[in-house]
């Protein structure tokens, strides 16, 4: 039995201590060989664009987009944008965001709600312009927008959800900020813009991270390994 989480994999070896040795932590992966069949050319972290982005269900209680908005408005942007990408699930949120813009009037061309991105390619070439991943959520199962993200050689920054210390490497190649904390996000978001050098070097541990421990035939190989491993163990 396995759990997409290190955590999530813990908390189940504790519950059903009679079965510890059956559990097994296997994370959700990104398809490389699409993006390689695309054609779709990685860019160098100097030829991304000063974007921002999120990507999830617009107006979900579940991703917080609310809190988003509020670290938006404790920040100087400069010349950076923010787009929030994805199909809008609560159209109420719209609402909410326009009464954002009323308040912030000089944010009006800063923030961008693209919503629904079904083409596949179209989604990650948004990934491969952008800088920044946000992720302001209450909870996830995963997340597997983060582990995209960091393909693409996004800096990452994500509330603590279940799999962030596992996404980010412990915070080797992300921050992890208390969920519900505009003003912890609002700091290390304004240090990353401030910063270029340091989200770079972020970014790039994130994508090596990612090609280790989160393609799907690396994902594979291990569960095969495992397989074959409790085979032998019974011979």
């Amino acid at each position: 039995m396995s759990s997409e989480t290190s955590i999530g994999t813990e908390i189940l070896k504790n519950l059903y201590k009679k079965y510890q040795n059956k559990f097994y932590y296997q994370p959700y992966g990104i398809d490389d060989y699409f993006i390689k069949e695309n054609k779709i050319k990685l860019k160098e972290f100097e030829e991304k664009e000063n974007i921002i982005l999120t990507v999830g269900r617009i107006g979900s209680p579940q991703k917080n987009h609310e809190m988003l908005l509020k670290v938006i408005e404790k920040i100087d942007l400069k010349d950076w944008k923010v787009i929030i990408a994805g199909e809008i699930e609560n159209p109420e949120f719209l609402e909410v965001f326009k009464n954002f813009i009323n308040q912030n009037p000089n944010l009006k061309d800063k923030i961008i709600i693209t919503g629904p991105i079904t083409d596949r390619k179209e989604l990650y070439e948004l990934y491969n312009r952008s800088k920044i991943f946000v992720m302001t959520s209450i909870f996830e199962s995963f997340g597997i927008v983060m582990v995209e993200a960091g393909y693409f050689r996004n800096y990452l920054i994500t509330t603590d959800v279940i799999s962030a210390k596992d996404i980010t490497n412990n915070e080797k190649c992300g921050d992890i900020v208390p969920i519900n904390d505009a003003d912890t996000f609002a700091k290390k978001l304004e240090f990353a813009i401030n910063n270029p050098e340091y989200i770079k070097e972020k970014a790039e541990n994130f994508r090596n991270h990612v090609l280790e421990n989160f393609l799907w035939d690396k994902i594979i190989e291990k569960l095969q390994n495992k397989i074959l491993e409790i085979e032998n163990s019974r011979k």
